[in-house]
């Protein structure tokens, strides 16, 4: 559910920025790939660090979405697009064919479904098309998404189109990320801020008592730096990499470097302090 909210709480904030301009925008990528390279990895280093409503994120989402005029009660053809692409592009960084290009229409595949992402150019600017996206998706998937989305903003008790209590309701659920040496480097060593890494095993009992402690800190701690785990059985061949020989072994990075560890159980205050102290460098 967290996540479902984290979704709603972008499309909310998307569905209200996207006729403002951008100004710390001042590039577009040049064609489709690129396009589709750019908003998944905005969206991955935005779900990771926990920023979704962050507005230097939503200037650098919103010019590559292209919106149709459809308004109305509930949310819209183009809300599903969005959801249905940011429920992809934040969870696992997809896998994406080359665009097929015919004059200005574009087709990036994302291989995870297989899902389309149409794109048209105008003036020039290869831009995400919402609406020709949710067009392309199956009847039965739209009407999933829209469920969804209605279901989402009903259990935040706050009507779709009322933005600012949605995103203020949902914005601040933690986010801690599940990584395999596959996602490893998008979710931390491609990421400008902060991000701390739990190495855990499921069968170490010191690691089942520092669970419920690290959620907590991913709680308090929402927004300022992301959080990753790594079960070590899963993720065997980057152990030796970043010197895990022990767990929990907490890894803090920075701008994808390797910065602080710490191995072993410890109670939240000194958890919190080692955090603290990690902010301020």
């Amino acid at each position: 559910m967290k996540h479902l909210l984290a979704l709603v709480a972008l499309v909310a904030v998307l569905s209200v920025e996207a006729w403002l301009p951008a100004p710390g925008w001042t590039q577009t990528p040049a064609g489709p790939d690129a396009v589709a390279q750019k908003l998944s990895d905005l969206h991955r280093e935005s779900f990771v660090q926990g920023n979704l409503t962050d507005p230097a994120v939503q200037a650098q989402i919103t010019p590559l979405l292209r919106r149709s005029a459809a308004a109305g009660a509930g949310f819209t053809a183009d809300d599903v697009a969005l959801a249905t692409l940011t429920y992809y592009m934040m969870f696992t960084p997809p896998q994406m064919s080359p665009a097929v290009v015919e004059g200005d229409r574009a087709v990036v595949t994302l291989q995870a479904d297989p899902l389309q992402m149409v794109m048209t150019r105008q003036n020039g600017e290869w831009k995400v098309d919402l609406a020709a996206t949710a067009a392309a998706l199956p009847t039965s998937v739209q009407q999933q998404v829209r469920t969804m989305l209605d279901s989402c903003a009903a259990g935040s008790g706050t009507p779709p189109k009322d933005v600012t209590t949605l995103v203020t309701a949902t914005a601040a659920a933690p986010v801690i990320v599940a990584v395999t040496p596959g996602t490893f480097d998008a979710n931390v060593t491609r990421q400008t801020g902060l991000v701390l890494v739990e190495f855990f095993a499921t069968w170490c009992p010191h690691c089942k008592k520092m669970r419920p402690i690290y959620e907590q800190l991913a709680t308090d701690y929402s927004g300022k730096l992301g959080f990753v785990t790594a079960d070590v059985d899963q993720n065997r061949e980057i152990l030796g990499k970043w010197g895990v020989t022990g767990v929990p072994t907490f890894i803090m990075f920075k701008a994808g470097k390797q910065v602080e560890t710490k191995v072993g159980e410890f109670t939240s205050e000194q958890l919190n302090a080692w955090v603290d102290a990690c902010l301020v460098k």
